[in-house]
């Protein structure tokens, strides 16, 4: 009897290890997807996909240096001050974490790819671009870097890449509200709903929606002092001073630099277009779309909101 009892201590302890030891990576129907183990990611049939040591990722079973994949610079996935992630060369990629968001960047423009949702005893990785669920994993206790190899894992085989580039070639929103997009180019497309202003697709959010409240245009979500402008009916300045050069206003029609103004630089709106005076056919222009006020337009057309 004693002998059996040790064979069922052995069992269970055998089992617990090899639970503990791999963990599955569920889609929504609670299938697998993947599998984590100690320090690797691999396909269900055992392939290993990424490897991974401390804030590094390796493509594959290998941790030689040549087969970094990304490393990350961050702390904790949801850390307020932003997370670099590196590429093979430890130059920066186009990829970046901030409050449990990760972002990709293009043409100087952030977009939310993803949330990483903790909860005591699991993790969620959520689609930003429509927050339909990715994955879910049954444990709490999985590292930074393995997080990140399961969502590159799913951006590879569902080819989340390619939700990206439709979303960026998207060129009119359905739901009836003002906006606008680029002439030429498959640029942001900016949504105006009254007060709130945001890229189309984006989540509620994203560091990207702003709002104009009376004479204060301001981020939303992440508000900072440095990046609040004041609108006076005619012109738009930094709330808190600035170089003077930062201030534009609409004159007859025309908006120009208030100080050291640079005619190249004017731009009109005609035929609801706003484009330059005086630049090349095609140089920044906007199609505005709808009924959307000046201080929005200007914002816009300025590149403030990338900043």
């Amino acid at each position: 009897m004693k002998s059996r009892k040790s064979i069922y201590t052995l069992l269970l302890f055998s089992i617990f290890f090899l639970l503990k030891a791999q963990v599955p990576v569920l889609n929504l129907n609670s299938d697998t997807l993947y599998l984590l183990h100690d320090k690797e990611l691999s396909s269900k049939d055992g392939q290993v996909l990424y490897s991974f040591q401390g804030n590094i990722v390796f493509k594959g079973a290998s941790t030689s240096y040549k087969k970094i994949e990304f490393t990350l610079a961050i702390d904790s996935l949801t850390q307020k001050k932003e997370g670099k992630i590196y590429n093979s060369k430890g130059a920066s990629s186009s990829y970046s974490l901030k409050e449990s968001v990760l972002y990709y960047t293009k043409q100087e423009q952030n977009f939310a790819l993803a949330i990483f949702a903790e909860t005591d005893q699991s993790w969620a990785i959520y689609n930003a671009l429509n927050d339909s669920l990715l994955a879910f994993i049954p444990n709490k206790n999985i590292s930074n870097a393995a997080l990140i190899a399961v969502y590159f894992a799913l951006w590879k085989d569902l080819k989340l890449e390619n939700q990206i580039q439709q979303s960026l070639q998207t060129n009119t929103p359905s739901n009836g509200l003002a906006y606008m997009q680029k002439v030429f180019g498959n640029g942001m497309v900016w949504i105006w709903d009254g007060r709130n202003l945001y890229p189309y697709g984006a989540n509620s959010s994203s560091p990207m929606f702003w709002i104009l409240d009376g004479d204060k245009l301001y981020p939303r979500n992440y508000p900072r002092t440095q990046e609040e402008w004041q609108w006076d009916g005619s012109s738009l300045k930094p709330y808190w001073g600035g170089n003077p050069q930062g201030q534009w206003s609409w004159q007859n029609g025309i908006l120009r630099q208030v100080w050291n103004n640079n005619y190249q630089n004017e731009y009109f709106i005609e035929d609801g277009v706003i484009r330059k005076r005086f630049g090349s056919f095609g140089d920044n222009e906007w199609e505005i779309h709808g009924d959307i006020p000046l201080p929005i337009i200007t914002a816009v057309v300025l590149g403030i909101l990338y900043r």
